[in-house]
């Protein structure tokens, strides 16, 4: 499922939010829900209880989140058009924010590597084919990571121009 990012902020936001309990056993499934939480860019706000900027995109996101909890054999139970209190909206939005900045940070360090590489390589020899192909099958790899991130990003973390600079230094070499 593919998420659009919408900048938001927390001052009179509506949120979805996503309440559920997992069986205990077997613990691949409650794994399983921590991955896809967190592969939406869900914030937990307390155990079981998860939050997204209320955006067609979040609610179908943990729609289908919900569907899987309860085929799982667990409960869900979405809310629309949440409010929080200032101050808990203000975490949310600073958590999320943290936690896509140090993703773009992991993307930045990999591009950073990426380069680092390709210029010690192209000083000591040429690059066979097969070397290339795998480099640009890299290159895909941290342009897919980096639209997952965005996609993710719904309040605009700082190093988000940063990340996209490091991606097109990649392209440059």
């Amino acid at each position: 499922m593919h998420i659009t990012s919408v900048m938001c902020t927390s001052h009179d936001a509506r949120w979805v939010l996503l309440i559920f309990t997992v069986p205990a056993l077997p613990s691949r499934i409650r794994a399983a829900v921590w991955r896809e939480v967190n592969r939406v860019g869900a914030t937990y706000i307390r155990d079981g209880v998860c939050v997204l900027p209320e955006q067609e995109g979040t609610l179908k996101a943990f729609q289908a989140i919900g569907a899987r909890i309860k085929s799982d054999g667990g409960r869900s139970t979405l809310v629309r058009g949440a409010r929080l209190d200032p101050e808990q909206g203000l975490q949310v939005v600073s958590e999320s924010r943290a936690k896509r900045t140090a993703e773009y940070d992991a993307i930045v360090q990999e591009a950073s590597s990426f380069v680092a590489y390709l210029r010690q390589e192209k000083e000591h020899r040429r690059l066979t084919s097969a070397e290339l192909d795998r480099l640009g099958a890299d290159l895909v790899k941290l342009h897919r990571w980096i639209e997952q991130v965005h996609a993710r990003d719904y309040f605009g973390a700082d190093d988000r121009t940063r990340t996209e600079g490091s991606l097109q230094a990649c392209e440059a070499e």
